[in-house]
């Protein structure tokens, strides 16, 4: 409709200026199909340069992600040769259906109960690799009372899957001390981090 629009207003300027406009609004046209096939084969993610970029998307607006980078996420797991990869994403299809080996993170629809959201621990994560979407990274406050993906979002991630899974290594130095503790009855989440 915009370029429909530009296109209208310049049919009412004087001729000497009609050639320039119609090169600019060609120009504009370019730039958009160019910045359209960049994104290619992920068009769920388009972000033009003013947005940034397509690893951007997730901060402008909460629906960049629909679960469609699990190939991606196969790929990188095959690649580097991940055995289990602890994951949370947005999506309903069953990573396992991709071969992807994973321990389930609170994430949308399939763990929001049980204990892969009792058990996990936002303060200090086991070592590992975490597989977070863009959208659990913006919706970790939405699942319960504290900010699930904190100690996530703060990093910068090590690797991306696609443009919607981000990708983390999560290691302490060595001789760290372990406390471990067994919680009976609430979550752990639910566990001050201090």
């Amino acid at each position: 409709p915009f370029v429909v629009a530009l296109g209208a207003s310049g049919a009412l300027l004087h001729a000497r200026h009609r050639r320039a406009w119609h090169i600019g609004l060609a120009l504009l046209i370019a730039w958009a199909a160019v910045g359209a096939a960049r994104i290619y084969p992920y068009p769920l993610s388009f972000v033009n340069e003013l947005g940034g970029s397509p690893r951007n998307a997730y901060r402008l607006f909460s629906d960049a992600d629909w679960g469609q980078d699990l190939i991606s996420l196969r790929e990188y797991v095959r690649a580097q040769k991940v055995e289990r990869v602890q994951l949370s994403y947005f999506g309903s299809a069953d990573p396992a259906a991709y071969g992807i080996s994973f321990h389930p993170l609170p994430g949308f629809r399939r763990t929001l109960s049980g204990p892969a959201y009792f058990g996990y621990n936002p303060c200090t994560p086991p070592p590992g690799v975490y597989a977070i979407s863009v959208n659990s990274l913006q919706m970790g406050l939405l699942y319960h009372q504290r900010d699930l993906y904190a100690f996530f979002r703060d990093r910068q991630p090590d690797a991306y899957a696609g443009h919607t899974i981000h990708i983390y290594r999560v290691e302490y130095p060595p001789g760290t001390p372990v406390d471990r503790a067994v919680l009976i009855g609430p979550a752990i989440m639910d566990v001050p981090c201090d």
